[in-house]
């Protein structure tokens, strides 16, 4: 399990979670994770418009607020 924060990767072209102690995994179609959404963990699965845009499934919060604020995940 990779504890830690998620960012967007420029190069990539996607989303990665940086973990807390240097780990690395870039999030692809399909991928569930959790994040921190007070006071509970929520399950989320990512995915991909056909626009190019990514969205999470079943998270209250969108996946751009949760970089920019940098909100705790786990995968």
């Amino acid at each position: 399990m990779i504890k830690g924060n998620v960012g967007y990767d420029g190069s990539k072209e996607r989303y990665v979670v940086y973990g807390n102690f240097g780990e690395e995994r870039e999030l692809h179609c399909g991928d569930s994770f959790e994040v921190w959404v007070r006071p509970n963990w929520e399950r989320t699965r990512i995915e991909l418009n056909d626009e190019g845009v990514y969205y999470l499934i079943g998270c209250s919060v969108g996946l751009a607020e949760i970089a920019m604020y940098g909100l705790p995940v786990k995968i």
